[in-house]
């Protein structure tokens, strides 16, 4: 019970928002705490779903609303915590019901982006609100006619569109999105590192998916439940060639146009559908053509194959980069643990000892580095994985 009031209560913010969308003559009440806007209703509604769990009525909740926050819009934020409630309990066709009523009845108020959000989500399943969702990503359309904004709302109506078997109109509408958003824009990645282009990336990956008819539409547990493990790259290569040569080559260069197209495919199968594995391809490939251009680049990448490939043709390619940056003898104390990774991977025992040997004299004087060279030397002489 305490993992479900933890999780009801993240909640509070969207919420808030969505309460401040649907209101008609009651304007919600909006309270400041830590900076972050809630909806003092959820907190009593919490309170309640933690005793009836099993079995919550409503009818109470909405008549607690109504005493409680007299100049809140009841109807829309009880539907809107029932919505959350069958969140939170894996009732997903009663979910979505919910969110059908709150859009039919009150979207006409709400911003284009709740529209095409609401219909984002009811789209993933089968239970025949299409119709709907059509009817609120219109809606949407209407509000954002010929701006960018309108072509990026667009994409959620290519998602309609493509699982009602329209292919073609599917991938105008996402190729009209593709130019607007810019390939350099910065986001923060889930390891805190900073990544880029993650809408351009997004958008690709779209476009695939309907060349390769995917289920576009699906959310991203959804897609690694139906797709992972069972397509790769080297398969899907055909379908990410025909995104760059009918799309990206008209934003790009013929180069800049193929580099982009095996970043988005990374992306793919790394962030899509949590397939590190089936990353691997498009990274090799990417790293082959385009980012090998330093010792460092050649053996830190390197050391990327080792770590998450299973096939020997791609160790056989890392090694092959890793060979190329051992002379050079500021950076040994890196490039031999690399090789000597790669080489017990492949078999080759006595010479990765020899070469992580020799790595481990040089990194005498770091601790750290010691121990965790020292650790993967006594994995290969006991013969035991080193990944």
């Amino acid at each position: 019970m305490k993992n479900f009031s933890k999780k009801f209560s993240v909640f509070i913010i969207m919420l808030s928002i969505c309460a401040m969308g649907m209101a008609q003559k009651k304007v919600p009440v909006r309270v400041e705490s830590s900076n972050k806007l809630f909806n003092p209703g959820l907190d009593m509604t919490n309170e309640y779903v933690k005793k009836h769990m099993e079995n919550p009525d409503w009818n109470w909740v909405r008549q607690e609303f109504t005493r409680k926050y007299p100049e809140m819009n009841v109807d829309s934020l009880t539907h809107f915590t029932q919505a959350e409630y069958y969140l939170m309990t894996g009732d997903e066709k009663n979910r979505l019901k919910e969110l059908a009523y709150l859009a039919n009845t009150y979207g006409q108020t709400w911003k284009p982006e709740q529209l095409t959000h609401f219909a984002g989500i009811v789209i993933r399943e089968d239970i025949g609100l299409e119709p709907d969702a059509v009817k609120w990503t219109k809606m949407a359309l209407e509000k954002e006619p010929d701006t960018l904004m309108g072509k990026h709302l667009a994409v959620t109506y290519a998602y309609i569109l493509a699982k009602k078997g329209n292919k073609k109109e599917a991938l105008r509408l996402i190729g009209n999105a593709l130019h607007i958003y810019p390939p350099d824009q910065p986001y923060l990645k889930i390891d805190r590192t900073m990544g880029y282009g993650l809408q351009k990336k997004r958008a690709m990956c779209n476009l695939f998916e309907v060349v390769a008819n995917r289920a576009v539409w699906l959310n991203e547990k959804q897609k690694r439940n139906r797709y992972k493990g069972k397509v790769n790259f080297e398969k899907d290569k055909f379908y990410w060639n025909n995104v760059r040569d009918e799309y990206l080559v008209k934003e790009f260069a013929p180069k800049a146009a193929d580099s982009v197209m095996l970043l988005g495919a990374m992306y793919y199968y790394e962030s899509i559908l949590n397939d590190t594995i089936g990353w691997v391809a498009p990274f090799v490939e990417y790293s082959e053509k385009y980012n090998n251009r330093t010792i460092i680049d050649e053996n830190n990448n390197a050391w990327e194959v080792l770590t998450k490939s299973k096939k020997r043709e791609e160790l056989e390619k890392a090694l092959k980069w890793s060979e190329t940056t051992l002379h050079e003898k500021q950076y040994q104390k890196y490039t031999y643990h690399t090789y000597a990774g790669l080489l017990y991977k492949m078999g080759y025992n006595e010479k990765a000892i020899t070469y992580q040997e020799k790595a481990l004299v040089l990194v005498a004087n770091n601790i750290k580095k010691t121990q965790e060279y020292q650790d993967m030397l006594d994995k290969m002489r006991k013969g035991k994985p080193i990944d």
